[in-house]
């Protein structure tokens, strides 16, 4: 009777294990599918810069979820390198975007942006983002990239 029990609870938790691993990679193709629509996509920045911040939230939101900061740290570094070439093109074009703005711009540009919803859910998300995964959290290269777009500068 105990060993039928064990193996049911085995087989339990390796049914469990694989389907939070087959929902990690169905939120990453969806994070990707979203990516390219904004990377390839014929429209304005900002609708662009939006939709970046957004996916980024939803990501981050995602990792947070995930018990093992090793493992959150697996997540982002792999959302990262599967979604590099989106992710440098969407760089370059807001950064570019951004760079071409007056001064006037840039205020009302940061004004909008602050009033969006998901400036503090990613602000805060950010920094248990920070906390949970410590150093590592640099080594994220890309996400850094990103998140400095997402900065408003005044200069």
């Amino acid at each position: 009777m105990k060993t039928s029990h064990t193996l049911y609870v085995s087989c339990l938790l390796l049914a469990i294990c694989c389907l939070s691993s087959c929902t990690s990679m169905r939120q990453l193709s969806a994070h990707q599918q979203a990516l390219q629509r904004l990377a390839y996509g014929d429209m304005p920045p900002q609708e662009k810069f939006d939709g970046l911040a957004i996916t980024l939230v939803g990501v981050i939101d995602e990792s947070l979820r995930i018990i093992n900061p090793e493992k959150t740290y697996r997540y982002l570094q792999k959302f990262s390198q599967q979604n590099e070439q989106e992710l440098n093109l969407l760089y370059e074009e807001l950064n570019a975007w951004r760079e071409g703005m007056s001064g006037p711009q840039k205020v009302a540009f940061g004004a909008r942006t602050l009033s969006k919803p998901y400036t503090r859910r990613l602000m805060n998300l950010n920094g248990k983002l920070q906390k949970r995964i410590g150093s590592r959290y640099t080594q994220l290269t890309l996400l850094a990239k990103v998140a400095g777009v997402l900065k408003v500068k005044m200069k």
